[in-house]
């Protein structure tokens, strides 16, 4: 290779070059006492430094820069949310989450759920979202400011995210 090879970027995985190949049963005896292990990831674009919520079908861990919480409370008015961290997020539990990166990344793992479960104080998330499928007077976090949805019709939140319906706690 020249470091001028247009068909090169030079760039390589950890790999060695020996005498001879590897024969089939070499190659057997490299994995055979090795468990396979996936770490399947959910990924989304944020703005850094944002508040965003999430709700996945799997338990996940977030990744480094990324913060889960649950609701833990109000305060007298009902105008603030007492927020407390998780570090393992429950299949199907809606979170509310900071991210101080621009890309929020979640470890997957178990088995997915059908549906989602509530929250505390009417936080509820979503795997699929369509039209109207959140309804007039509950909450979404955008920006990191909670709206009052008020046109159902024409609202769609999006997949694997939460709202708020009400704080009755």
């Amino acid at each position: 290779q020249w470091s001028s090879d247009a068909y090169c970027d030079h760039v390589y995985d950890d790999f060695r070059i020996y005498d001879r190949a590897l024969s089939e049963d070499n190659v057997k005896n490299l994995y055979a006492d090795k468990e396979l292990v996936l770490n399947p990831q959910y990924a989304r674009s944020v703005k850094a430094d944002s508040w965003n919520t999430i709700c996945l079908p799997y338990a996940a861990t977030p990744a480094t820069g990324v913060s889960a919480y649950t609701i833990a409370g109000t305060n007298e008015e009902k105008a603030l949310l007492y927020l407390s961290p998780v570090t393992e997020m429950t299949a199907g539990m809606p979170y509310i989450f900071h991210s101080a990166n621009e890309v929020a990344v979640f470890t997957e793992n178990g088995e997915a759920v059908d549906t989602p479960v509530d929250g505390n104080l009417g936080l509820k998330g979503i795997f699929s979202s369509q039209a109207g499928y959140v309804k007039n007077g509950s909450y979404i976090l955008k920006g990191n400011t909670w709206y009052k949805v008020d046109n159902e019709n024409q609202f769609n939140l999006g997949d694997n995210r939460a709202y708020l319906t009400g704080i009755d706690g």
